[in-house]
């Protein structure tokens, strides 16, 4: 249990529950080389940000005590940041503990169905063995 907040935040690295988000440029700039004008349309995809190896240390690999998880962009950054994200993460958080309570040994089976959506990772049914 005490691994719960470090696996949270790797699962939210690792899976962003938003999937990208469009942004419009207030003035022309430059990203990585790349001349941006102003007013111009960016698409900003967070699994692409959050598996970024200049930041994230084999990125793809799951590493529950990964030093810098938290530094992903699972709810957007600065002025545009998710509000909820706080309550959100605290809600994961009280979750994971409750099913580890009852269900020490619980295991996922590798079975899990992606509802079709454009915007958001939404998990329409994911298969556990409770191992009771």
């Amino acid at each position: 249990p005490k691994l719960i907040p470090k696996m949270l935040q790797e699962s939210l690295r690792m899976t962003s529950p938003v999937v990208h988000m469009r942004r419009t440029t207030k003035s022309e700039t430059e990203l990585a080389g790349q001349k941006i004008a102003a007013d111009e349309k960016l698409i900003l995809w967070y699994g692409a940000a959050n598996r970024d190896p200049d930041v994230f240390e084999n990125p793809d690999v799951f590493d529950i005590l990964r030093p810098n998880a938290a530094k992903h962009f699972a709810f957007g950054h600065g002025p545009h940041k998710c509000l909820g994200s706080r309550i959100a993460q605290l809600q994961l958080g009280l979750a994971y503990e409750k099913i580890l309570d009852r269900f020490p040994n619980i295991e996922w089976t590798g079975e899990q169905h992606i509802a079709p959506n454009n915007f958001v990772h939404a998990i329409s049914s994911l298969t556990v063995d409770l191992k009771t």
